[in-house]
């Protein structure tokens, strides 16, 4: 499964039952970026090599804005404010992160919740 990057936006909720699910998950603020602009966190989670999840639209307009103009970024899962359930929102992040049998297969791509 691969590993995931949050930004400041995601809620504590999520956060918490992702790592009970054995997520490796690592909090931006607790990486140093907390108040950093967007652009920095995405290219932040695209050295580590984790797919950054948000609850922020900036980051999903921003990974828009790099798809067309061919800029790279690794990967990112976006969730609105207040259109999931917890438990709805880890059994997607899950389904995203085990899907890929390589670390590439996410290069570039954007996911929105939910993803039915």
């Amino acid at each position: 499964m691969l590993p995931l990057y949050t930004d400041i936006s995601v809620r504590g909720a999520i956060v918490k039952a992702l790592l009970q699910e054995g997520i490796d998950l690592l909090r931006a603020q607790d990486d140093g970026m907390d108040g950093i602009a967007d652009e920095t966190v995405l290219d932040r989670a695209k050295v580590l090599r984790r797919v950054l999840l948000s609850q922020d639209l900036d980051f999903s307009i921003i990974a828009e804005q790099r798809q067309a103009s061919e800029n790279p970024f690794y990967c990112v899962i976006y969730v609105a404010q207040g259109k999931m359930s917890v438990p709805a929102c880890v059994y997607d992040v899950k389904i995203i992160l085990g899907a890929a049998t390589t670390s590439n297969e996410h290069d570039n791509r954007l996911y929105r919740l939910p993803l039915k």
